[in-house]
């Protein structure tokens, strides 16, 4: 009898730890996602830059990815905006992370942590001398996958244009924070 008691007690005391562990766990948990929250400041958007689509038939060379890399440059050095890494956009994009690629805006946004996405192409307007591109961005909500803003800029393929790059960076943190919180 002596020896179900000890079994009992030792019983006890393991629910016991397991539950002090799971809590800790929750507790852990919660402090986790409430500092995440808190490291937002009110009004603050996460937005991922995804890669802008080159309809220039390369013409130009990677001015997309430039492009690309600028805005997200431009945005993450403004107030009120959080931007995803180029790393993580990417491998979402391409279907590296979570195991798919073509993914809807949804998944994407819920995978990268962004409630804005910032999406867009660029086409060639002008060859020569003149040259230009047009560069046509789309900030859509994460959550519905629904356009809430787009807008239309020229620049030179070179993209040494730095008022149209600050115009474009502008506009888009703008609209951003017309978005709310």
């Amino acid at each position: 009898m002596a020896a179900r008691g000890v079994n009992a007690w030792r019983q006890r005391v393991f629910r016991l730890g397991l539950a002090m562990a799971a809590a800790g766990l929750v507790a852990l948990g919660a402090w986790g996602w409430f500092g995440a929250q808190q490291r937002l400041g009110a009004g603050e958007h996460v937005i991922a830059v995804l890669p802008l689509e080159d309809l220039t038939a390369g013409r130009y060379g990677p001015v997309s990815e430039t492009l690309t890399a600028e805005l997200r440059t431009r945005l993450s050095k403004g107030a009120g905006v959080r931007v995803v890494s180029k790393t993580s956009s990417r491998a979402v994009v391409k279907g590296q992370a979570g195991g798919q690629g073509g993914q809807d805006a949804p998944s994407i946004g819920r995978e990268l942590g962004a409630d804005l996405l910032l999406e867009g192409s660029l086409r060639p307007l002008r060859e020569g001398d003149g040259a230009r591109v047009a560069v046509m961005l789309q900030l859509v909500d994460a959550r519905s996958g629904l356009v809430v803003w787009t807008a239309r800029f020229e620049c030179a393929p070179s993209l040494g244009d730095e008022p149209a790059l600050e115009s474009m960076a502008g506009a888009v943190r703008t609209a951003a924070r017309a978005r709310g919180a």
